[in-house]
């Protein structure tokens, strides 16, 4: 109508349209109305600068962080304390940009630090999911000591709301994940620790079981260690997983026979064996629950090598034909 002034509100929803444009986010048109508002003397507040950042992330060619940090620090100079969404926002345009992990630690951690001074929308658990998974991916192993910092934080924080089963399962995979890929090794021990503590909190939620996939980073973690798999260890978790309700995929037996094959003083061929044999009794049951997976890709790439793993390290002796006679079959 005549004489309408529109409001914040009216302008933040333009730059969400403008940063989910098909195609690719009009980042210059969202920069230019941001311009608009500041002319118009609109209060500016933490949805504006949640949806810029996000059609900075969202821009076709996905390499606007920096512009994402001017963002924010023309946010602070307006008087606006990012909060969580705005540390989301950013993160996942860090992820999205695919920056080095080595060369941006500190920025993920400062950030996050900078957030949880919030006074009322401190980093919850999707801010705590992001910045995990950012630290699990380095290109010379992971960030794990901030990552086991960070998760410690998490669990340890009496003001969170208790997240979500889906959030907290979530949060299980990416520090699983940041153990699996240490670099020198992965950590085995605190992968288990931290394997375990989670299963004892999912207890307190209705309807859960083991998570398949945080089972098999698991036992990649455990097929992993330094000086040879954890196999009594990857062993008892499957059994006890499966006892509690886990249907395995063929994901979580190439990871037990990489555990088998990677144990110390040599392959395991006998479990290996009673793998073998419990996948051709369960198969119509690994079928229908692995139709998600690409079966044909993953048998002949992931678990044919896992298995020619366990032959090559069974050397010459009565494990190498055994193995070699049950493929045959």
């Amino acid at each position: 109508s005549v004489g309408m002034r529109p409001k914040v509100r009216h302008f933040n929803a333009l730059l969400e349209a403008l940063a989910k444009a098909p195609g690719g986010s009009r980042l210059e048109d969202a920069l230019r109305l941001l311009e608009d508002m500041k002319a118009r003397e609109l209060p500016l507040d933490e949805f504006t600068y949640t949806a810029l950042v996000d059609a900075c992330r969202l821009a076709a060619d996905r390499v606007h962080w920096e512009t994402a940090l001017v963002l924010r620090e023309d946010m602070i100079r307006h008087g606006i304390t990012p909060n969580a969404y705005v540390l989301v926002a950013l993160l996942k345009t860090f992820r999205s940009a695919g920056l080095q992990l080595s060369h941006h630690t500190d920025l993920y951690l400062q950030l996050f630090r900078e957030a949880s001074e919030h006074p009322d929308v401190p980093p919850d658990a999707p801010a705590y999911l992001v910045l995990l998974v950012l630290l699990c991916k380095g290109d010379t192993g992971s960030a794990w000591l901030e990552a086991l910092e960070v998760f410690e934080e998490f669990m340890q924080s009496q003001n969170r709301k208790r997240p979500s089963l889906r959030k907290m399962t979530y949060i299980l995979r990416a520090i699983l994940m940041v153990c699996e890929r240490a670099y020198g090794g992965s950590l085995w021990k605190e992968a288990l620790s931290v394997y375990r503590k989670m299963q004892t909190e999912l207890r307190g939620l209705p309807h859960t079981r083991p998570d398949v996939i945080s089972v098999n980073v698991l036992l990649g973690a455990l097929s992993k260690a330094k000086g040879g798999s954890r196999w009594k260890e990857a062993w008892e978790e499957f059994e006890e997983a499966k006892a509690s309700g886990l249907t395995p995929c063929y994901s979580t037996y190439t990871r037990m026979v990489q555990v088998c094959a990677h144990a110390a003083g040599g392959t395991r061929w006998e479990d290996v064996l009673r793998l073998l044999d419990e996948m051709k009794a369960e198969k119509e049951t690994l079928d229908r629950n692995s139709r998600g997976e690409d079966k044909e890709g993953l048998l002949v790439v992931g678990f044919g090598k896992a298995m020619q793993t366990a032959i090559y390290k069974s050397r010459n002796g009565p494990g190498r034909q055994a193995l070699l006679q049950a493929l045959e079959r």
